[in-house]
């Protein structure tokens, strides 16, 4: 399963519509959007293709950088038709040193089926997280690289555990992208199939760029 995490920016959005449009009914994709912008309109265009189509997506509902930083309940607000259908959809929330608060969310917004992003900073030992990872309600977690012992922490739990690779080669400037001839994405699905962990272990990856190749890259 594909887990593509991006930026709820202008193209990012367009991309993702476009993608619907070239795999609507493929269940091996779960975008993990994360809004940046206090104006909802492309965002709303963008969740309610996903809706028509049938299309599940990930929601980051509180995030760590852009206009809407603290601004949890402006963002349920704004699109509150689009997520008015809870089964549609899955609330995400990125986990720093904010565990109590996570927490007192879920329970508050009574969230069922919820996916956790853990940061580079998160203390597994930290008595607060240990309780957000024991909720029920947690599905999903997505980890950075490979950590191997918040990843046993988490299996202990009975949790999806879901790892976060960025492979995307950045350039200065967006018109290097043009003579950039076609790449290899990654080996690593090949190497979970030949060591026997494919079904311990989910990939995540991040590049827009790569979102209509996808379906080509499927283990």
């Amino acid at each position: 399963m594909y887990y593509p995490y991006l930026r709820g920016k202008q193209f990012e959005l367009l991309a993702l519509r476009e993608f619907i449009d070239f795999n609507e009914g493929d269940s091996k994709i779960l975008p993990v959007i994360e809004p940046v912008k206090a104006s909802f309109n492309s965002m709303k265009i963008a969740l309610n293709k996903f809706i028509g189509a049938d299309f599940p997506f990930a929601l980051v509902l509180n995030p760590q950088c852009g206009e809407v930083v603290g601004k949890m309940r402006l963002i349920l607000n704004e699109l509150s038709d689009e997520l008015s259908d809870r089964k549609r959809w899955i609330p995400a929330y990125i986990v720093t040193s904010n565990s109590e608060k996570i927490k007192k969310s879920i329970e508050v917004e009574e969230f069922q089926k919820v996916m956790l992003i853990c940061t580079g900073s998160v203390d597994i030992d930290d008595s607060n997280f240990i309780e957000l990872i024991e909720l029920p309600q947690i599905t999903k977690v997505l980890i950075s690289g490979d950590n191997r012992t918040l990843k046993r922490k988490l299996n202990k739990f009975g949790k999806e555990v879901i790892r976060f690779d960025d492979q995307f080669k950045p350039q200065k400037k967006n018109a290097d992208y043009v003579d950039i001839s076609e790449e290899r994405f990654t080996e690593e699905h090949r190497v979970l199939l030949m060591t026997g962990t494919a079904d311990l272990e989910i990939t995540l990856y991040y590049r827009v760029t790569t979102l209509k190749e996808v379906d080509c890259l499927m283990l």
